[in-house]
């Protein structure tokens, strides 16, 4: 459940700031909505908060595609292989397998 917060929110609530140095930093956390059209957003934080939710930011995503990475090197085989066991397994698709027309019937 936790994940999915975290994955809503930085859908949802992703911007970015420019720094006087010119650095763009974009992290999410939910603020005010009203500029949401412009492309860089207003409200104050310090540095180390730019610094804690640009990582934080990042540092999900990161981790998002580490579990997915995982979860098909943990299932991936095993959905695939799965597949052909429903087919070959069972008699009425045999010819699936044979590759061959079935039997025509003799009058």
């Amino acid at each position: 459940m936790t994940t999915v917060v975290f994955l809503t929110n930085t859908t949802i609530n992703q911007h970015m700031h420019k720094l006087s140095s010119g650095l763009v930093i974009k992290h999410s956390h939910p603020f005010d909505n009203k500029s949401t059209g412009e492309p860089f957003q207003k409200h104050n934080h310090t540095s180390a908060e730019f610094i804690f939710l640009d990582q934080l930011s990042n540092t999900v995503f990161w981790i998002y595609l580490y579990i997915l990475f995982l979860i098909y090197l943990l299932f991936g085989h095993e959905i695939k292989t799965r597949s052909h066991v429903i087919i070959f397994g069972n008699p009425d698709l045999y010819f699936l397998k044979n590759y061959h027309a079935p039997p025509t019937q003799a009058y």
